[in-house]
């Protein structure tokens, strides 16, 4: 019986020393990546700022909920309607403001 549990205390330090070097490993990954993001978000931060910070306050109207807000349904009415404009007049698309013709 001691033979037994001296094997099966063999095959579990085995499995506990590859959980920790997968572990070891996994960490080791998830590092590179955090560090990868860094430099990607400060080169991308460093070519255009105010693109970002556009992007950032979306995420973050995002995740407070804004995409139920009555705001955004008038903001989303209003951009489809721009949208729209010029394919259903085209003149109201190339005439200066004020000089559409009928």
């Amino acid at each position: 019986m001691d033979e037994l549990h001296a094997g099966e205390a063999a095959v579990g330090a085995t499995h506990a020393r590859r959980l920790a070097s997968d572990a070891a490993q996994l960490f080791g990954d998830l590092a590179d990546a955090r560090s990868w993001l860094t430099r990607e978000a400060r080169t991308r931060v460093d070519a255009n700022p105010f693109g970002m910070l556009a992007g950032a306050a979306l995420v973050g109207y995002v995740l407070a909920g804004g995409l139920a807000a009555p705001l955004t349904r008038r903001m989303l009415r209003l951009g489809l309607r721009l949208a729209i404009l010029p394919l259903v007049a085209p003149e109201a698309a190339d005439a200066p403001p004020g000089e559409m013709q009928h």
